[in-house]
């Protein structure tokens, strides 16, 4: 038997799976197999997935986690933000208690779906800084009251805008982090009325 070696995040992965693997030795080694739930339903994407070669490559291995895993995952991430982006704009349109309720909910549903990109998060989004631009913490209360007060110095006359938060605000006062602060936090109910 050849030893394999993993470098770093892939032999975690590879413990994890051994993991799983040995757990299931016992149920194995009694010749009884588990049969998967009747419920159980297989996406799409991996039904085309060809039956795995003797050898598989590590090439192979990432193409696959990439095209089953990483951009459906990222792709996931992205819908849910923009779906709570919708839903702020709605409660700053109208605002009110389902449209708090909403921007809330939908605040949860996109901070569930970048964390979910936690554990592929390498190469751009790790090189661009992505993560921190998204989701820091802590965030800066003081500095996003002082903004929303008009007492920053920086927006000037328009007011809070995009330029202004894509352009010069750090990720202590952007992103899921100051969602959070603003939609759950101290005074946040006036935007139910």
């Amino acid at each position: 038997m050849k030893l394999i070696r993993f470098p770093g995040f892939w032999g975690l992965i590879a413990a994890g799976l051994l993991g799983l693997g040995a757990a299931g030795c016992g149920a194995a080694a009694t010749n009884t197999a588990t049969p998967a739930p009747a419920d159980t339903v297989i996406p799409a994407a991996t039904a085309t997935v060809a039956p795995a070669a003797d050898r598989v490559g590590r090439g192979d291995v990432l193409q696959s986690l990439t095209a089953l895993v990483f951009l459906p995952g990222y792709a996931a991430a992205a819908d849910v933000m923009a779906r709570w982006a919708e839903s702020v704009d709605g409660l700053c349109a109208a605002p009110g208690p389902a449209g708090l309720a909403a921007a809330r909910a939908d605040w949860a549903a996109a901070r569930q779906g970048w964390l979910r990109t936690e554990a592929y998060r390498f190469g751009p989004a790790m090189e661009r800084r992505s993560a921190s631009l998204v989701d820091w913490w802590p965030v800066d209360t003081a500095k996003i009251d002082g903004l929303l007060e008009g007492g920053d110095g920086v927006s000037g006359d328009d007011g809070i805008t995009g330029e202004l938060v894509r352009e010069y605000l750090p990720s202590t006062q952007r992103g899921l982090g100051t969602g959070e602060y603003l939609l759950f936090g101290p005074g946040s109910d006036v935007l139910a009325s």
